[in-house]
């Protein structure tokens, strides 16, 4: 079984994409989902992301990635 993830994205001044474990985005901290209004959602394999990424992602269980970047730019 594959782990999931699950991504949203702000729009503005300074956009920003959220990355969250699948089905978890009510267990963030309370600062992260206030961060912005969240516009979308889209999922994918843990495995897909950039090394760096996926590290961050199971270590904290989130990223924010401070520009918006569609997730074939992610991976």
């Amino acid at each position: 079984m594959t782990t999931r993830y699950e991504s949203t994205q702000t729009t503005g001044v300074e956009p920003m994409t959220l990355i969250f474990r699948a089905g978890d985005f009510e267990s963030l901290p309370y600062e992260i989902r206030l961060m912005g209004p969240w516009y979308g959602c889209s999922y994918g394999d843990i495995a897909s992301l950039k090394p760096v990424h996926r590290g961050e992602l199971l270590r904290q269980g989130y990223i924010v990635l401070r520009e918006a970047v569609s997730m074939r730019d992610a991976a």
